[in-house]
């Protein structure tokens, strides 16, 4: 945040939201990377208006999480949703492990506390490709979108501009 806020206040810039990842499925972990969040959250809040935190949380390889670690993630979100909503800033969640963490985080937290950053093409991409996907993702957790990631791809390639692809973005605006 320190380096940030000159380089946007000298041009003029805002910055409505940062990423971060933090580890939230493991109990011994959780009250730092809560704090960790919160504490960068603040910053930012007071420097350059901040309203929203997409947090990612860390991934394990091989088999992914297990049910109880996700258990324990969700709860987490859960707590750090409220932090962050008690300072005025909204935590959003992010697609990961072909939707299954992703799914859990949304089925197991306060609507209230944990909102969706929604980037159609890593749902896309981490889907193997499925726009059906998407459009799923959408229509089941569009209620709880606070931030929208767009990039589009022909044949998967990404291409440098918005135009028609793989994804149909008129169809989502008009289901979101």
């Amino acid at each position: 945040v320190e380096q940030m806020v000159p380089l946007l206040k000298k041009h003029g810039l805002a910055m409505r939201s940062f990423y971060t990842g933090a580890t939230l499925h493991d109990a011994g972990q959780i009250d730092a990377g809560i704090e960790r969040v919160v504490a960068t959250a603040e910053k930012a809040k007071q420097q350059i208006d901040l309203q929203i935190v997409v947090v990612n949380p860390t991934p394990l390889g091989g088999e992914g999480k297990s049910d109880s670690q996700l258990k324990t993630q969700a709860d987490a979100m859960t707590r750090l949703g409220g932090r962050l909503a008690d300072i005025g800033i909204t935590l959003a969640s992010a697609w990961r492990d072909n939707g299954r963490e992703f799914h859990h985080v949304m089925t197991q937290t306060d609507p209230k506390l944990v909102s969706l950053c929604l980037d159609t093409h890593w749902v896309y991409r981490g889907s193997g490709d499925n726009v059906q996907r998407v459009y799923e993702v959408v229509q089941k957790y569009g209620t709880r979108v606070a931030e929208l990631h767009l990039r589009q791809s022909k044949g998967g390639v990404w291409t440098e501009c918005m135009e028609a692809g793989d994804i149909d973005y008129v169809r989502v605006a008009e289901m979101l």
